[in-house]
């Protein structure tokens, strides 16, 4: 159950991915000791323990986007998954006030799930990367634990 839910999120989370994966992340997150996996798509999985137990994937995206001289890119990580294309409302607008009082990221529903993201300077150094990606599991697990129940999916 749990490989064919983090497969859903890799489809979701690579949708606009480059199928080339960025050598700037693989440098990065091998300076920062982080261990990773890279899917087919070319993006990067990054799987974190937190100090409760629970666990949580984040989605570093290879492809960027830019405007003017700014190139950013995505970290994504799931928090929900619904039984249809529609969030149920009062998670919906649970997600609203989350997003409300989170700086750094923002949640959004692609295909049926629920996704945080945070974006980042594309060139960013191993240590911005490594606190974007903790702080992104952290994120999207609390809203995770709280709005599926305490259930530990992703």
């Amino acid at each position: 159950m749990r490989i064919l839910l983090l497969a859903a999120l890799l489809c979701a989370a690579g949708a606009s991915a480059a199928p080339q994966s960025d050598r700037r992340i693989e440098k990065a997150l091998e300076r920062a000791r982080l261990a990773f996996e890279v899917d087919d798509q070319g993006d990067f999985r990054v799987a974190f323990v937190l100090p409760d137990g629970r666990s949580q994937v984040v989605v570093v995206r290879s492809a960027t986007a830019g405007y003017g001289t700014l190139e950013v890119r995505e970290l994504v990580s799931a928090g929900y998954r619904s039984a249809t294309m529609a969030l149920p409302p009062e998670v919906a607008n649970r997600l609203l006030e989350l997003n409300a009082r989170t700086r750094m990221g923002a949640w959004s529903r692609q295909g049926p799930m629920a996704l945080f993201a945070t974006r980042i300077a594309a060139d960013a150094d191993p240590k911005e990367l490594a606190d974007a990606l903790e702080y992104t599991a952290r994120a999207a697990d609390a809203a995770e634990k709280e709005v599926n129940a305490g259930k530990d999916e992703y």
